[in-house]
C-alpha cells in the first residue's frame, strides 16, 4: 500500500505526548498536508479500523451535525471540504479527546454541538484559571450559604429552584461555560460534594466542572480519550520502526479501498445509509489564523456597556427563527407559521400548556400565525367532545399572550381550526406516489410477525425483510386500493415504507404508513377504510399547511429522520417544513398520562376532567390559576433541549407570584371557634378597609369596604392552644393576648368546654384604645376573625397534591391508584366575611394568613353554594397540607428529635451502618462496610463509593 509522506520531512511528527504537547505543536500536527504522489512503506491500519468499527453511533451522528452546521465566524476549528470518512472521524476523535478531556479548550457544546465556541483556555492562560476559580468559589459559597440556612440540608429540589430563579447563580455558571437553560440540572447537582456542615467542597467542585466539560451529550469522551491514547501509542511504535503514517489526509484513489479492510460494522453501505461520504477530497482540520483570545471575544456575548455579560436571554428556538428570517435566511420575507397539533382523544393537561405558550407565543412574537390542528388519524379514540374542549382550553391559555385579535374577541389560531382528516385524500395520494416510485409496499405479515421481525432489543439486532417486501408496484397499488375499498380485514395488511430493516434507528425499519380501520370517524364518517399512521401524517400535514417552523417535544427527535424521509421521497409534497424539538414540561408528582387521567375520571376517583385536584388545564382553571400564572410558569421553566423535572413547589411559586399583586384581601375562618367579648356591648363599623395593601380608601373609594364588629366573633381553632408549646404567641394561658386584624387587642379571660371536655368558646376582654393601633408597650400576635352576626357560611376546599410520593417503578401488586392522597382535597365548613357574597368568577382572593383562593363554579350554578378553592398556600406555609392547629411540636422539640436520631446513628459501628440502615439498596460491601455493588449486583462508580464512605455519620465530627 502506498502511504503519503509528511511533506515537511519531520520524523517525529507523531511523537506526541498528549499531556505535555504545546498548542503550537498540536497546530502543526493538525495542519499536516499529504503528498499522495510520494510512496512510502506499508502501514497496517487494521488496529485503527478495529477502533472505528466499534464507534458509537453518536459519533457518526455528530459527524453529520458538525459538517453542515458550524458557526464559521466563531468556530475554533474550520473544516474544509468534507471527504474521507476515516480521516474525519480520527480528527474528530483527537479534537474531542485532546481539547475536551485534557482541558486545552473546554466548554465547546452549544446547540447540540452544531456551533463550536471557546469558553476557557486554562491550560494556556494562568489568568483564565484564576478567573475560573473566582466563579467556582462564588457559586460554591452561594450554595453553601443556602445550605447552612436550611440546617445543612440542601436538597436537590432546593438546588433546582435556585438554579432556575437566581440571576447571580446563573451568571456564575455562565462564566464557567455552563448554560443552565439547556443543561440537565441532574448533571449540575452531581457536581457538588456537600459535607455534614452544609458546605461545598470547592476542590471537588472544580474537578467536577472539568469533568462536566468532558461530557458531550451521550458520547463517552473518557472512553474515547483512552482509545485515542492507545492509537497514538501504536503510531509512535510505527514511527520508531522507521515507518510513516498520516491519518488526516487520505485521498481518493488506491488508498480508499483499504479504508474498509477489517471493519465489519462500518461498511460502505452502512455509511451510505447515514449519509456519511467516504473517499473524495481529503479533509483538512486546522485552527483559524486569529488567536484563541479573539475567537473567545467573538463568541462571548457582551452587555450594552461592552463588558462581558450573561447570555442575551434568547432560547435556541428564537435564535433558529431569527436566523431563518434574517437576510439570506431560509424564511427571509416569509411569515412565520407554527402549529399546535393535539390529538382529540383526551383533555389537555399542564404539559400541553407549555407547548401552547411556545407555539402560539413564538408565532405572535415574530408577527406570524399558529394553526390549531387536530391530528384525528385514529377514529377509535377521538370524539367531538375533546375537539370542543381543546379549543376552549387553548383560547383560555392564550389570553396571557396579549394578542390583539384575542383582545377583540377573536381566537388565537389562524383562521379556523384544521384537521388531519382535511388532508386524508392528499395523504392518500402521497402514499400512491411512494408506491409508484418503489418506496412503499403492502405487507401481509401478521402484527406478531411484524413486531418480531423488527429486531432491536438491548443489542439493537437488525430486522428481517418481510417476505412481501418485493411485491411489484402494480400489485402494491392494487392491494392498497383494495384496502381502502374494505376488501381486506383489519390487521391483515399494512402499507409500509421501504427504507432499511437493518437501519440503526428503529423508526426507519420499514415503518407502517397506513392500517385498515372500519371504525366510524367523527368527521369523515365511513368514507375511509384506511387511516394514516401518525408518523406518516405528521410531516405531511406540516408540508400541506406550509408550516415554516415545526416545533415538537423531544420524544419526536428520533422520528425526525423518518419525517424527513417521507418529505424527501414523495415527489408531490407542496412544501418542505423543518423541525426542532424542545423538552416537554415534566412536573414532579404530576400524572398527565391520558390513560391514567381517563381511569381517574371513569372510576370516580375525581369528580370530572375539571376536578381542581387534576393538573388538566380544565382542572387548574377551576382551581383558580390564571393564564398569566401558566405563562409565568412556562417562562420560568424556560425552553431547553434537555429533559428535566420541575419541582411542584416551583410551579406553585409561579402561581403565587401571579396572584399576590391582584388578589383582594378578605377575612375567612376555616375552622371556627367562637369568642365572646365580655366587656363589649355595642356594634360598630370599621370603614376604609382596602382590597390591596397599597391602595388608599380616600383616593380609591371603589376599592374599599366596611367590616362590622360585635360582641361575638369567630377565630381559627388553631389560634388557641390549651397547652401551648414554647414559642406559641397566640391565645393559650389565661391572660394571653392577640390583636384582631383591623380591630382591638383581646385578652383571654375564660375557656368554656362542653360535657366531653371539648373547648367550645373563649371569653375575652378587649382594650378599647387599640382598635386602629398596636399597643405601645407590647406587640401581640395579629390574627384574623369574622363577625359572627353577619358572616356567611361557605365551603372552602384546600387543594393538595393528588398523589403521595410514588416509587419508580411501582411495586408489584400496586398501581398508581394505590398512591392517591386521601387529603388531596380537605373540605372546611368555613365562616367568611359578607363581602364575599358579591364575588365574580374572575375574582381572586387572599384569605389573610391562609392562602390564595378563587370562587368555585358552584358559586354561580343552581343551586348556588358559596365555595372557594385554594389555588396555592401562602409562601410561608407552602408545606402545610391541612389546617394548622392540631398541636404542632416546637422548634426546640424538633431539634431534640434530630439530635437523638444523630446520636443513634453515631453509635452504629462503621462496618454495619449501610447494612443496617440501607441494606435493601446494596448487595456487596468492602472490608470497611462501604457498599461496592447496587442491589442488582452492578458495580458502583468509584465516585459514589467515595461519597458513601465519606457520608457515614460515624465518619463525621461529633455534634
Amino acid at each position: 500500500m502506498n502511504v503519503p509522506v509528511d511533506p515537511c520531512g519531520r520524523p517525529d511528527v507523531f511523537d506526541l505526548d498528549l499531556t505535555t504537547t504545546s498548542w503550537k505543536r498540536l497546530r502543526k500536527w493538525l495542519a499536516l498536508k499529504c503528498d499522495s504522489e510520494d510512496d512510502g512503506k506499508d502501514v497496517d491500519i487494521s488496529f485503527l479500523l478495529q477502533h472505528f468499527g466499534s464507534l458509537p453511533r453518536t459519533m457518526l451522528t455528530l459527524y453529520k451535525a458538525i459538517s453542515g452546521g458550524i458557526d464559521w465566524d466563531n468556530a475554533v476549528l474550520v473544516l474544509s471540504s468534507v471527504g474521507g470518512w476515516m480521516e474525519y472521524i480520527f480528527s474528530a476523535y483527537v479534537f474531542f479527546t485532546v481539547f475536551c478531556c485534557l482541558n486545552i479548550v473546554t466548554g465547546i457544546f452549544v446547540d447540540n454541538a452544531k456551533a463550536l465556541k471557546v469558553a476557557d483556555e486554562e491550560a494556556m492562560h494562568h489568568e483564565a484559571m484564576k478567573e475560573r476559580q473566582k466563579w467556582i468559589t462564588e457559586v460554591a459559597e452561594l450554595f453553601s450559604k443556602i445550605s447552612v440556612e436550611k440546617d445543612a440540608k440542601l436538597t436537590k429540589d432546593d438546588f433546582v429552584y435556585h438554579v432556575t430563579n437566581s440571576d447571580r447563580i446563573n451568571t456564575c455558571f455562565y462564566h464557567l461555560g455552563i448554560n443552565t437553560e439547556t443543561t440537565n440540572t441532574d448533571e449540575l447537582w452531581e457536581l457538588f460534594d456537600i459535607d455534614d456542615s452544609g458546605c461545598i467542597d470547592q476542590d471537588e467542585f472544580a474537578i467536577g466542572i472539568k469533568q462536566f466539560h468532558g461530557v458531550a451529550r451521550s458520547i463517552d469522551l473518557f472512553k474515547l480519550r483512552k482509545e485515542v491514547r492507545e492509537i497514538l501509542k501504536q503510531l509512535n511504535k510505527i514511527m520508531a520502526e522507521g515507518r510513516r503514517a498520516l491519518v488526516t489526509g487520505w485521498s481518493q484513489g488506491p488508498h480508499s479501498e483499504h479504508l474498509l479492510v477489517g471493519s465489519d460494522a462500518m461498511s460502505a453501505a452502512y455509511l451510505a445509509q447515514l449519509g456519511i461520504p467516504f473517499g473524495g477530497t481529503p479533509v483538512v482540520l486546522r485552527p483559524p489564523e486569529e488567536s484563541l483570545q479573539e475567537a473567545k471575544a467573538a463568541a462571548a456575548p457582551t452587555s450594552p456597556s461592552g463588558k462581558e455579560g450573561p447570555p442575551d436571554g434568547r432560547n435556541f428556538l428564537e435564535k433558529w427563527i431569527e436566523a431563518d428570517l434574517a437576510p439570506q435566511g431560509r424564511c427571509h420575507k416569509q411569515k412565520v407559521l407554527t402549529r399546535f397539533p393535539p390529538e382529540p382523544n383526551g383533555y389537555l393537561h399542564i404539559g400541553h400548556a407549555k407547548s401552547i405558550m411556545i407555539n402560539f407565543g413564538l408565532a405572535h412574537k415574530y408577527g406570524g400565525e399558529c394553526n390549531l390542528r387536530f391530528d384525528d388519524t385514529n377514529p377509535d379514540t377521538e370524539e367531538t367532545e375533546y375537539v370542543e374542549a381543546i379549543q376552549e382550553d387553548v383560547a383560555w391559555v392564550c389570553q396571557a399572550l396579549e394578542m390583539e385579535k384575542v383582545k377583540k374577541g377573536g381566537k388565537p389560531w389562524k383562521n379556523e381550526p384544521v384537521y388531519a382528516s382535511d388532508y386524508f385524500q392528499q395523504m392518500y395520494d402521497f402514499a400512491i406516489d411512494l408506491i409508484k416510485h418503489g418506496k412503499a409496499y403492502v405487507d401481509s405479515q401478521t402484527p406478531e410477525e411484524v413486531q418480531k421481525n423488527r429486531g432491536g432489543g438491548a443489542n439493537n439486532l437488525p430486522g428481517v425483510d418481510s417476505a412481501y417486501r418485493n411485491r411489484s408496484v402494480e400489485e402494491n397499488l392494487k392491494l392498497f386500493r383494495e384496502m381502502q375499498e374494505g376488501k381486506h380485514a383489519e390487521g391483515s395488511m399494512l402499507l409500509r415504507a421501504k427504507i432499511d430493516m437493518k437501519h440503526p434507528n428503529m423508526n426507519m425499519r420499514d415503518p407502517p404508513m397506513y392500517r385498515i380501520r372500519f371504525s366510524h370517524h367523527h368527521r369523515s364518517g365511513d368514507q375511509w377504510k384506511v387511516y394514516p399512521i401518525y408518523d406518516f401524517a405528521h410531516g405531511n400535514e406540516d408540508a400541506i399547511e406550509g408550516v415554516t417552523h415545526s416545533i415538537c417535544t423531544l420524544e419526536f427527535e428520533n422520528h425526525r429522520a423518518l419525517y424527513d424521509w417521507f418529505l424527501d421521497n414523495c415527489t408531490i409534497v407542496p412544501s418542505r417544513p423543518y423541525q426542532k424539538e424542545f423538552a416537554r414540561l415534566e412536573v414532579q408528582g404530576a400524572v398527565t398520562s391520558k390513560r391514567k387521567l381517563l381511569r381517574l375520571v371513569k372510576e370516580g376517583h375525581v369528580t370530572g376532567w375539571d376536578d381542581p385536584r387534576l393538573l388538566t388545564i380544565r382542572g387548574i382553571r377551576r382551581r383558580g390559576v390564571r393564564p398569566q400564572g401558566i405563562k409565568r410558569m412556562a417562562d420560568g421553566v424556560g425552553v431547553s433541549d434537555r429533559n428535566s423535572t420541575t419541582p411542584f413547589e416551583f410551579v406553585e411559586e409561579c402561581w403565587r407570584e401571579d396572584l399576590e399583586p391582584i388578589s383582594k384581601r378578605r377575612l375567612a375562618v376555616l375552622d371556627p371557634l367562637e369568642v365572646e367579648i365580655i366587656d363589649y356591648e355595642k356594634e360598630e363599623l370599621i370603614e376604609g378597609i382596602t382590597d390591596l395593601p397599597e391602595q388608599s380608601a380616600s383616593s380609591q373609594p371603589s376599592c374599599a369596604r366596611t367590616l362590622s364588629f360585635s360582641k361575638k366573633i369567630f377565630i381559627e381553632q388553631s389560634d388557641y392552644q390549651e397547652n401551648p408549646p414554647e414559642g406559641y404567641f397566640r391565645l393559650g394561658a389565661i391572660g394571653s393576648e392577640v390583636k384582631l386584624r383591623h380591630s382591638y387587642v383581646i385578652k383571654l379571660v375564660e375557656v368554656v368546654k362542653d360535657s366531653s371536655g371539648r373547648v367550645v368558646k373563649l371569653k375575652c376582654s378587649h382594650d378599647s384604645s387599640t382598635r386602629d393601633v398596636m399597643p405601645a408597650d407590647r406587640k401581640p400576635k395579629v390574627i384574623h376573625w369574622v363577625n359572627a352576626k353577619d358572616c356567611l357560611d361557605a365551603e372552602v376546599r384546600l387543594i393538595n397534591p393528588l398523589f403521595l410520593p410514588m416509587p419508580d417503578p411501582v411495586p408489584e401488586g400496586k398501581d398508581f391508584l394505590s398512591y392517591i392522597n386521601p387529603e388531596a382535597m380537605v373540605r372546611c365548613k368555613a365562616k367568611v366575611e359578607k363581602a364575599l357574597s358579591n364575588c365574580v368568577l374572575e375574582d381572586r382572593f387572599q384569605f389573610e394568613r391562609l392562602g390564595y383562593f378563587a370562587p368555585d363554579y358552584d358559586c354561580f350554578t343552581e343551586p348556588k353554594k358559596l365555595s372557594f378553592n385554594r389555588v396555592v398556600p401562602l409562601k410561608e406555609s407552602a408545606d402545610k397540607k391541612k389546617i394548622e392547629g392540631k398541636g404542632t411540636a416546637s422548634r426546640k422539640e424538633e431539634q431534640q428529635k434530630q439530635m437523638a436520631e444523630k446520636e443513634r446513628l453515631m453509635k452504629i459501628p462503621p462496618q454495619e451502618f449501610f447494612k443496617s440502615e440501607r441494606g435493601d439498596e446494596f448487595s456487596a460491601y468492602d472490608a470497611e462496610g462501604v457498599p461496592t455493588h447496587d442491589k442488582e449486583g452492578n458495580p458502583l462508580p468509584k465516585s459514589s463509593i467515595k461519597k458513601l464512605a465519606k457520608g457515614r455519620p460515624c465518619n463525621r465530627a461529633p455534634w
